[in-house]
């Protein structure tokens, strides 16, 4: 894979778990059980972990209770709240299985990059949602969370393109 695919992949990913950490983590996972990551043996290699079968299952499972909770404009900022937390580092791990295979520097500063986009991506999205909370009727919050879930999906399929 070459340089700048690593780049844009790292970029997309990481700005993704800043959206829907625990979407990025369970379709990473899936991707290394599907193969996509066996055109880069290097790359994929430390992405495995996320292919268990325990951890694969509690994405899923994690992905589901925040798909259902982040349609509720009562539950969504409690749980963004939590999130402030979570995201940041699905982001930081993200950047660090993309460059661990290049040196633990470059990984390092991945997961310190890949945290900071998360966060800033997550903040951006926890402050436009809470405005819509307190003053949109339910189904704007349903239609933007809908969406958020669109874009995430579509950018990661798109990262993964550009990684096969």
């Amino acid at each position: 894979m070459d340089t700048l695919a690593t780049i844009v992949f790292f970029l997309v990913v990481c700005a993704c778990c800043g959206l829907r950490c625990w979407l990025v983590l369970a379709l990473s996972g899936t991707a290394v059980h599907l193969g996509w990551f066996d055109r880069v043996p290097d790359m994929g290699e430390p992405f495995v972990i996320l292919a268990f079968s325990p951890p694969l299952i509690a994405f899923f499972i994690l992905h589901l209770v925040e798909f259902g909770i982040d349609k509720t404009p009562r539950f969504d900022s409690r749980l963004d709240r939590v999130h402030a937390l979570v995201r940041p580092l699905a982001g930081a791990l993200m950047g660090w299985l993309t460059f661990i295979h290049l040196s633990l520097l470059a990984a390092l500063a991945a997961a310190v990059i890949g945290n900071v986009i998360a966060l800033v991506v997550h903040f951006k999205k926890a402050r436009f949602r809470k405005k819509l909370n307190e003053k949109k009727p339910l189904f704007a919050t349903v239609g933007v969370s809908l969406a958020e879930d669109v874009v995430a999906g579509l950018l990661l399929w798109f990262a993964f393109g550009v990684l096969v």
